[in-house]
């Protein structure tokens, strides 16, 4: 088979499979149980969405998405541009958007505007000795004084009560993104060029600015925002290990400690993306921490990336915002804001209702993989996953493309029962062109430079490909990756740990008969001890 965009295993020859479910490798995969008809390749799923719908977050508004369930005799469709056949847009990537209502628009964006609430406050009170005569001062925050009067009668005197109070309000100890990003609002001027220069990680083909000059955690920040830029946010033990091409020291991030109670929880967010640091493998990583013994104290509570490259020797630690250390300045990519699950895809104990009509379910090493049914553009198929509780399709790394290309190779052409041709959440939008990055739930992570591209990709052919597209060859070649433009239709993808459910405890119990031996016992069926 030929490897171009225009073979047989293009996307506009997808065929419908009949469902059954077969086996390859010792590796389940649970197919459709209905047969669906050839799609019509204009369909999209993002009714009423528009790129900046899902990618930008204010503080006064909230986005939601709902899904609605997808009809398992919706067609499986074919990409409906082809670069070979001219067809392909070659202006401004735009997401396409049916009529709200139509069959296709499976995936809506609504807001609701209100005031963001405020970041959790310690009233300040300020409360001095009172003493009164025949009064109880009572000060409750904020200062609300109540006055009660008390008075002991007898017949012979009068005894009156007094109190003193005397209150000391500790100092906030919750740093926000609010703060951070306030702070942003301040006029500067680009760093000079002896306060640092432009680095190249040719291992993963990243730039960074990499800063000579020490400033504090904000002050960094808004530099980076003079250069376009953001302050780094290391979203990946992939990224921290590309950072190790860089000279070595110890650098501000963008991550703040975000914990409400102040107790130093796991708690973080990138206030250079927006993203909260939510992924539990990363944060109970010994490889993402600098390893140390001393607690951070409530004071330190922004991170630093310690970076060498000694594996040993660098890690995330703890720091006073207001220490001054060099920084690292990172490219923004436009990655949705907002990743939502709809529960209302799920039913009373989890499980998502009517599985099998949203695709092919495959359990692959430690992921389970939907390869859909249903084309849409790049962004519905980044919110499509989201609504089903999982994230768009990425590839960690080569080992992961490898466990999907050895599946692969169990079938051919004819005894396949998905698609070829799906979205990922890879993107270089917002970046300079070719550094690309996968959207992911926490955060733009980096590509691993040991995936397979197909031969001549990518190309960003007209200007306008920045996003990624996942191919099933169906021969030796297994699986690539090429560049389409993103309002292109393409059948979403989406992959998730894969979950385990234990076995149910049972009892076992022996089988055999219970019967006495006559040997242990004399003639008058008295026990014989000796024979025990």
């Amino acid at each position: 088979m030929e490897n171009q965009k225009n073979n047989s295993g293009s996307s506009k020859n997808f065929k419908a499979k009949t469902s059954e479910q077969f086996q390859g490798d010792g590796m389940s995969t649970m197919l459709l149980t209905q047969e669906a008809p050839a799609a019509s390749g204009n369909t999209d799923s993002g009714a009423g969405l528009t790129e900046s719908d899902a990618q930008t977050t204010s503080e006064t508004s909230s986005p939601s998405v709902s899904v609605s369930s997808v009809d398992s005799s919706t067609p499986q469709g074919a990409e409906n541009t082809d670069r070979d056949q001219g067809n392909e847009p070659t202006g401004a990537e735009t997401t396409k958007s049916p009529s709200v209502g139509s069959a296709d628009a499976i995936i809506g964006i609504t807001s609701s505007t209100g005031s963001k609430t405020s970041p959790f406050e310690i009233p300040r009170v300020d409360l001095t000795s009172t003493t009164t005569t025949g009064l109880i001062v009572k000060t409750t925050p904020p200062s609300t004084v109540v006055a009660t009067s008390v008075a002991t009668m007898s017949t012979t005197s009068t005894t009156s009560t007094s109190t003193s109070t005397t209150t000391t309000t500790p100092p906030p100890c919750r740093l926000t993104c609010t703060e951070f990003n306030n702070y942003l609002l301040n006029p500067t001027e680009k760093p000079s060029p002896t306060d640092g220069s432009f680095e190249n990680a040719t291992k993963c083909n990243r730039k960074y600015f990499v800063s000579k000059a020490s400033l504090t955690r904000n002050e960094a920040a808004l530099k980076c925002k003079a250069l376009d830029m953001k302050l780094l946010a290391v979203t990946s033990l992939e990224e921290m290990d590309c950072l190790a091409y860089l000279k070595a020291g110890t650098y501000w991030t963008s991550g703040s400690n975000e914990d409400f109670k102040c107790d130093l929880e796991k708690k973080y967010a990138w206030c250079s993306t927006g993203y909260n640091l939510s992924t539990p493998t990363l944060l109970s990583s010994p490889k993402f921490w600098l390893s140390t013994t001393a607690a951070p104290s409530t004071l330190e509570r922004c991170l630093a990336l310690v970076n060498s490259n000694n594996s040993a020797q660098k890690g995330i630690v703890h720091r006073n915002c207001k220490d001054t250390l060099p920084y690292i300045c990172q490219y923004p990519v436009d990655c949705p804001q907002q990743c939502i699950k709809n529960i209302s895809l799920f039913d009373s104990s989890g499980n998502l209702k009517n599985k099998n009509s949203y695709g092919v379910w495959i359990d692959i090493g430690i992921y389970t993989y939907l390869l859909g049914n249903r084309p849409m553009t790049w962004l519905s198929n980044y919110l499509q996953c989201c609504a089903l509780g999982m994230e768009a399709l990425n590839i960690d790394n080569f080992a992961e493309q490898l466990a999907l290309t050895t599946f692969s190779l169990g079938f051919n052409t004819t005894t396949w029962k998905a698609n070829f041709n799906y979205w990922t959440s890879g993107t270089w939008k917002g970046s300079p062109v070719g550094l690309w990055s996968w959207c992911e739930p926490s955060g733009p992570a980096i590509f691993d430079h040991g995936l397979t591209w197909e031969r001549g990709q990518p190309d960003n052919k007209n200007g306008n490909e920045s996003c990624v597209h996942f191919r099933f060859i169906m021969n030796s070649t297994g699986t690539v990756l090429t560049d389409r433009n993103c309002s292109n239709s393409l059948i979403y993808a989406c992959k998730m740990p894969i979950s385990t459910t234990p076995k149910p405890c049972t009892a076992s119990c022996p089988k055999n008969l219970c019967k006495r031996d006559q040997k242990y016992f004399d003639q008058t069926t008295t026990l014989v001890t000796t024979q025990c």
